[in-house]
This record gives C-alpha cells, structure tokens and sequence, in this order.
C-alpha cells in the first residue's frame, strides 16, 4: 500500500475542521494571560458568538496573530477564521459567507460543535458545597485527587514542561495552592501571563526559522505549554487540561467529518444537520492494538554479553508498536490527536467507522509481515468496537458510557489472543508459515550465538545482522540526542528479505529511522538527506528527553523540507557505560563503590490494578481523563524514572522516609543521599518504563533503596493516592545467571507482590511485605550492620547465630500452621501451653504467628543478646534496642530479610571476593 493514496484523500475542509477544533479553545488562555480584548472582534456581542462563546474572540485573535499564512498544511484561511470564531454558535447571523456558502460553513462548525461537546463530556462537575470557579484565575487541579474518590487538594503549577529547566514544577502537584502559586495564590494572572509569552515567543521563533509550522509542531508545542493550564473552570472541576481537551476534541471532530463526508458522497451540502447531531449512529471506531510475545523477544538469548543488545530488543519493540499505530493512522490521513495512547507495545486509536472494511485489510497485512520475519515470535492483536459520539462522554442516555466501550475492546483484544492466526490460516503462505517446518537444521554453526536461530552468522563470535544491529542500538542509545523519521512515499513491498536493522521494519510500514548522537551528525544527515526529499512525504525531527524545541527549529532550518514536523520523545536512556561501549553485568555487580557480594538485581514495578483505575476509578469516565491520566502516569514512567536513575534525588523526595531520616542518626557523619546518587552513576541499567511498569537492573543493594525511593517518589506524583499503589518484585542473582530465568524469575516476584492481600506490597528474597512495614525492616538492617562495626562482635557468628533462632521461630510457625490447618488446636495448645482462642473461621496464620512467638526460639534469643552485652559493652544500648525490636515489636516474624541483607552486605568485606 502506498501511504500517499489513501482513503481519506478525497475529504473536503479536513484540514479546516482539523485546525478549528484543535485551536477553538486558545482563547481561553490568552484570555487568562490577561489581554485587551481583540479589537478586530470586539463588536461581536453574546447573541453572535454564543452563550459560553466569549473566549472564542481571543482564538480567533491567537489565529490571526500568531498562524494565519504561517501553516504548511493547505487551509482555507478565512474559512478557519470563521470555524474558530463561531463554534459555539453555529447559526450565528455574524457568520460571513463571501467565499463558501452558509450551509457549508454551518454544518462544518456543527461538527466542530459537537465534538467539542463530546470532549466537554469529560467534565466532573462541582459538587453542591463547592465554590464555583474564576473562569480567569482558576487552576488545574490533579486528575490523582478524584480517581477512585479520594477526595483530596492537588495543584500543578502554572509551568510549561521544560526539560532544561525546572520539570519538577510541572510535574508534581502541590497539596495547597500557597505552595504551588506562592504570593499569586490569589490571582494567577501574571503566572499565565508569563506562560503566553513563554508560548508565543517560541511558537513565532519556530515561525521565523521554518518559515511555517505543521500541525505536528503546533501539536508538541501545546502540549508543551497547556499541560497545566485547565480547560473548563466555572462549574466543573478543573482537572483536564487544555491540551487534553483540545487534543480529544480535534480527534472526534476528524473522525465525525471523514464519516459524516463519506456517508453523503463527500458533498458537504447534502448532510443533514440531524444527522450530524445524531447520538446513536456509530460513526466512530474504538481501535486497540497488543503486541505479544515481547518477553520472550527480549530475554531470549544468551546471557553472555546480553546486556550489548538488550536494550536494543527493548527499544525496537518501543518502535513497533508506535510503527503500527502510525502507520494505520496515516493509511487513513488521519493526525496525531487521533491516537489515544502508544507504550509499550500498546496502542488505542480512534478512525472513522466507515473504514472499517479497509481497517481488516491493513489488519491482515500488518500480521502477515510480522509472521513472514519474526516466525510468531513476535505478533500483534488489533480489534475494535463501534461507538457513537455519545460513547464518549461520562453519561450516556442512550447507550454505554466510556467505562463501558474501553472495558469492552480490552475483554476484546484479550479474546483476540487466543485465535491470533484465524484469518491467515485461510491463506496458503500463511498456513505454510505457521506449519512448515523453520530453517534447514543440522549443524549449531549455522545458528545464532545470541538468538540462537537459524540465520546468516558473520565473524568469529556468529551472531546475525539483526542481534548484531541491536548491540549497535544500544550503544546508539546511550548518547542519542535526535531521531529523524522520514514518511516515504513507496512502501517496502518485498516480504522476505531478512531483515538486517530497525530500519529495515519499519520501511515495511513507509517508515525510516535514524538516531543522530550530536549535532555535528545530524547536520552530516540532512546532507545526505536532501537528495532523497523526491521520496519523503513527511520527515519528523525529534528531540530526546529535550522539550526545547526552538533549539530543533534552529537545527532545521537549512533542511528547507515544507512537510516537516517538530517533537520531543521521552526514551529511558539509562544504560550504563564503558570505555568499549556497554558495561556488562559482572562490571556492575563489582562496582568499586560498593560493598557486599558481587551480585545484580533486578526490579520488577507495576502500578496496582491499572486496568480497573482506567475503568472504573475514573469513576466518571470519559475519553479525555482517560488521555489525561495516562498522560500522567506515562510522565512519570517515561521520563522521571530516567531522572530518578540520572540522580535527580532530592531531600524532599527522602524526608518522610523513616529509614532514609535514621541513617543520619546511626552514621551521622555520612552524607547518604550523596553517597547513593555517586553510586548509582553509570551503573544502572533501565531495560524499560513505560506506561505503568518497569525493569531496573543494577548491583542488588542499590536496586533495593532505589526501589523504595521510586515508590515514595511515585506516591507523591499521586497525591499519596491510597487507591493508586505500587508493588514491586526484587531478585538477587549471580550475574551469569540465565537472563530469561531472571526474568522470568523476577516477574513471579512481582506477582507475588501483587497477589497480597491489598497489593502494595514488595516481594524481596521470596517474601513479601508491605511497604510500610518493610520501610522498619530497612531500618532494623541498618542498626544490625552498624552494630557489626565493632570490633568485639563477629559478624559471621552474630549473624549466624540470630539466622539459627529465626529458623527455629518459623519452624515453630510451620508446625503450628499445619496443626491449625488440621483444625487440631488441642495439639498448637498443647504444644505451646498457652490458651489461643482459636475459631475455625479465624485468620490461622495469624493465629500461627502467634502460636510460634511463645517457644522456645525467645528465650535463645534473650540468653545470646545477655551474652553478647558481656563481650561487647559499647554496644549495650544498641542491643537493647534490638532487643526491643525482636521481642517487644514482634519483629522476629520478619528477621531473616535483614539478617540475609546484611549477610550479604559483609560477605565480600570479610572474603575480598
């Protein structure tokens, strides 16, 4: 398929209704900055514009100032004028009619309407006792505050996302507004007042130096500035922004046009106004796409030397996905705005429902290149479910709400899974492919050293072009500061050539990709791009883990490419390095820095029940605070977990941390925060973080802190949230541990994290914990390893003494749980003597617990602290505090984590190994 001949080529005012309903509510933000009203407009009264229309004057006023005559897409410049202007009232008699006739301009800004109607559904409106706002002053407040109706205060600052400068005050949201505005707690005026000017200095520079703007610009650019500003202020509770807003809004408004066009032979005259107001036709398709197999793709190789190319797996299945969603995006014209989310292999979409039958041929087509190059290994369910535009809001008299058509396509796109080849099997290729046996056999020198699959091999360590290209990857990632993706105009038609590079894939869908590392290069590329512009229909220019993008606009302007988009891209780029390229996990067991044994560990994080959050926390949902919340958590996954790993740690991010607060206390002459971020430096390895998990790898002691450094960072992005947790799995392993086991390994620790009762919770060493609790365990090891510090106190003995009376604590515990489990109490009475009231339908292991506290492990343990306070008198007061914590606190259930942590952490000081 050539992606220039498509379906939606045909569609008169596209770019028209695209423009008006991204940019019909600018105004609200010029208006806030505080501006004179726009004397071009200033005649029009509330009859013209519409009861609710005023801020569209200052839209329309950010159009002529700013953009008319200054776009790259063909737009009819007074026909946007008028879109913009009059969206809120249709029929208005104001609306002038020189060039296109009234009913054109009518039913086009009845759709514009009603899109942005469908937008507005995702509203929460104020309750009864709650102020109304100032439609001037008011602020955005955090989506966090509200899921799942947990009721409290959350502000974000009225900040632009500047990587270069301060992220952190657009990110995290304040518990009061003095904190957030400071002295504008009051009147936020001149704080949006500053944010316009920060916004069209930028937007009139990237002007200057392109001589135009895309819509994918604009696009970034917004989304850039209007994170934090709210959409609708007066009566509904401002807690989606005006980028979310108008995003959705021109998404439904593209949709409902190509729909609407397509149903009346694309002669905008004939369509009926009822027709476009209509609630129950579906005019629209809710696409979700999967991408299985990605574990195994990743972890399936040797583990000598993995991590060369492991990040290079990980970064190419990044691509896929968006590859895919791009690619039936564009098969259709369609924008940016029109896909709903992209991470980690997954991605929703919204098309027209008219393409439907073109939507199962690129379906079709997208499986069978998959299934030609990578033999099942990797493969991808794409389905969808029809929708009305009423679908789209929180209430919907006639028919289901949002919660209802997102729950629907994911029970849907899990069913796909299970008969994931119906449709090719009833192709012949298709069904030899799956059945036929796969390459020649015979000898293992014909096979791949990492991937171990029957491939062309090169040189004397035999490894394909493809996993060789991945090791490159890596490397490419570790300094990458741009990407270049070109949209080629003829699409790669040859399906069996074996594919060498990410680009070779991705030109399967008319895509390029090229990671630039400086400018130096990336200048060295437009060079010998420009003899190539005759077969590029777009070329996109994006910035790495930057958001200025007025640098990019620099950079560009020598390129002279009219189609050309601007954007930034957050990619985890935390892999650690060395003179040769990629450390390797030995070199990062062994850090010098560090001490205890030389092992690796690997974390696991996942957000707790996020599919039910999506679903029904939102609790009322619509397609905005759907965009908007996972707009959110993909910030903080995407991009602040790659600062976190960089050391972007503050004391503020450890002040209510117990353990974090007592190290000071133990060893006050240390700076910890200090010591661990200088740690951590080049010796972590971020495999992935995307929308809602993560996989950390780096020395074990490290990954342990880092992981509750995350999850307290991550509780406050949330507002501390009790209803938004996260549970985390932890292995330590020998670094030449298989790699698939690991992680393998490590995901059933994560599982068991999350299957406790209340998720929120840590499995480390194959037990599992709260977090809060296990925060006091952190504690407990830093006072056990500081008392070993002594020189009268032995620490292989003193551990293996405590190691010997927890065993026999939790044999006590096994015994006396399996008596309880065969309901012989007279048996734990008898054998403990004590009198447990115990009733069948009581928590046993509770009971147990209990049962195994009063043996005989207590008066061990009593007898050897007694005698380790003759031998080592310093440490009188630390052993009573142990004491305490043992026997008064009950700790003795959860001694062995740090008893084993501590093990570990004086194995390599007492063996130098």
């Amino acid at each position: 398929m050539n992606p220039s001949t498509n379906f939606q080529a045909n569609i008169r005012y596209l770019n028209e209704v695209l423009y008006a309903s991204f940019l019909h509510d600018i105004g609200k933000l010029y208006w806030r900055a505080d501006r004179t009203q726009p004397e071009k407009y200033s005649s029009f009264s509330q009859e013209d514009l519409g009861k609710t229309g005023a801020h569209s004057k200052w839209s329309a006023s950010f159009y002529e100032e700013f953009l008319r005559g200054n776009l790259v897409e063909d737009v009819n410049e007074n026909l946007l004028e008028q879109l913009i202007l009059f969206h809120h009232n249709p029929e208005s008699e104001a609306v002038k009619t020189e060039e296109i006739s009234k009913n054109t301009i009518i039913r086009l800004l009845k759709i514009i309407q009603i899109a942005d109607h469908a937008s507005s559904g995702e509203r929460l409106k104020r309750g009864p006792k709650q102020e109304l706002g100032n439609t001037r002053t008011e602020v955005m407040h955090s989506i966090f505050a509200t899921v799942k109706e947990f009721d409290a205060e959350g502000y974000y600052k009225i900040a632009p996302l500047e990587t270069d400068k301060s992220p952190r005050d657009c990110l995290f949201p304040k518990k009061s507004k003095e904190q957030a505005y400071g002295k504008y707690a009051s009147d936020t005026q001149p704080l949006y007042k500053t944010l316009f000017q920060k916004l069209t200095h930028e937007l009139k520079s990237i002007i200057e130096k392109l001589g135009r703007i895309s819509f994918l610009t604009l696009f970034n650019l917004f989304y850039k500035y209007l994170i934090n500003v709210p959409s609708a202020t007066y009566v509904d509770i401002p807690d989606i922004s005006l980028f979310d807003h108008m995003k959705s809004s021109a998404a439904i408004a593209v949709c409902l046009h190509s729909s609407i066009m397509h149903e009346y032979e694309y002669d905008i005259e004939k369509v009926s106004l009822s027709s476009i107001s209509d609630t129950k036709k579906s005019r629209f398709l809710f696409v979700g796409g999967n991408i299985s197999g990605i574990q195994k793709f990743i972890y399936s190789i040797a583990s000598k030397g993995a991590a060369k190319g492991l990040k290079g797996r990980s970064f190419f299945v990044q691509v896929l996905g968006e590859t895919i969603s791009k690619f039936i995006l564009e098969s259709f014209s369609l924008p940016d705005c029109c896909e709903v989310y992209c991470d980690g292999g997954n991605f929703y979409l919204i098309v027209p429902a008219h393409v439907e039958k073109q939507l199962e041929q690129i379906r079709l087509e997208i499986k069978r290149k998959l299934l030609n190059h990578f033999k099942g290994d990797l493969f991808i369910d794409i389905g969808w479910i029809k929708c009305n535009r009423g679908n789209f809001s929180i209430i919907h008299e006639n028919g289901k709400n949002f919660n209802e058509i997102w729950s629907e396509l994911n029970s849907l796109l899990a069913t796909l899974k299970y008969r994931r080849y119906n449709d090719i099997l009833t192709e012949e290729e298709g069904f030899n492919t799956i059945f036929n046996p796969l390459g020649m056999g015979g000898k293992t020198e014909k096979l791949c050293s990492v991937c171990k699959q029957e491939k062309r091999v090169i040189g004397e360590d035999r490894k394909c072009d493809l996993c060789s290209h991945f090791e490159e990857l890596t490397r490419e990632l570790i300094n990458a500061e741009y990407i270049i993706i070109s949209r080629l105009k003829q699409i790669e038609t040859d399906q069996h050539f074996e594919i060498k590079d990410i680009s070779d894939f991705t030109k399967l869908f008319g895509i390029e990709i090229i990671l630039v590392r400086d400018k130096n290069r990336l200048q060295q590329q437009f060079g010998k791009m420009k003899s190539l512009f005759p077969s590029y229909s777009r070329i996109e220019l994006v910035y790495v883990n930057n958001t200025k993008m007025i640098d990019l606009a620099d950079l560009a302007s020598d390129l002279r490419f009219q189609n050309l988009g601007l954007r930034f891209k957050f990619i985890n780029t935390i892999i650690p390095k060395n003179e040769n390229g990629v450390k390797d996990f030995d070199q990062i067991a062994k850090n010098e820095d560090i001490i205890g044994t030389n092992k690796i560990g690997i974390l696991r994080m996942d957000i707790d029940d996020l599919g039910t959050i999506f679903s029904m926390g939102l609790n009322p949902n619509s397609l905005s605070r759907l965009t908007s919340l996972s707009l959110r958590l993909k910030l903080f996954f995407k991009y602040w977990i790659n600062e976190i790993c960089k050391g972007e740690i503050m004391e503020e991010d450890i002040s209510d941390i117990q353990y974090f607060t007592d190290l000071n206390s133990i060893n006050p002459n240390s700076d910890f925060l200090t010591d661990f971020i200088k740690r951590i430096e080049n010796n972590l390895y971020l495999l992935y973080s995307s929308g809602d998990d993560l996989f950390l790898i780096g020395h074990w002691n490290d990954i342990i802190i880092l992981a509750e450094l995350i999850k307290n960072i991550f509780s406050k992005y949330v507002l501390e949230n009790e209803f938004i947790t996260i549970s985390a799995g932890i292995i330590i392993i020998d670094p030449k541990f298989p790699l698939y086991q690991a992680a393998d390994k490590a995901g059933s620790s994560e599982e068991k994290a999350k299957n406790n009762e209340g998720k929120d919770s840590l499995c480390l060493m194959d037990k599992v914990y709260k977090w809060k609790d296990f925060q006091k365990l952190s504690i407990l090891k830093e006072k056990i390893f500081s008392y070993l510090t002594a020189k009268d106190v032995s620490s292989k003995s003193f551990i293996h003494r405590l190691m010997q009376i927890y065993a026999l604590y939790y044999q006590e515990y096994e015994n006396s749980l399996s008596a309880l489990q065969s309901h012989d109490v007279a048996m734990v009475r008898n054998r403990r003597k004590i009198n447990l009231y115990y009733r069948v339908d009581d928590d046993i292991e509770a009971t147990a617990y209990e049962a195994a506290y009063y043996s005989k492990w207590y008066w061990r343990f009593i007898y050897y602290i007694k005698r380790t306070k003759n031998r080592a008198k310093s440490l009188i007061r630390e052993l009573d505090e142990l004491e305490e914590e043992i026997v008064k606190n009950r700790m003795i259930k959860h001694l062995y984590l740090p008893l084993r942590w501590v093990e570990l952490l004086t194995k390599k000081i007492n063996k130098n190994t």
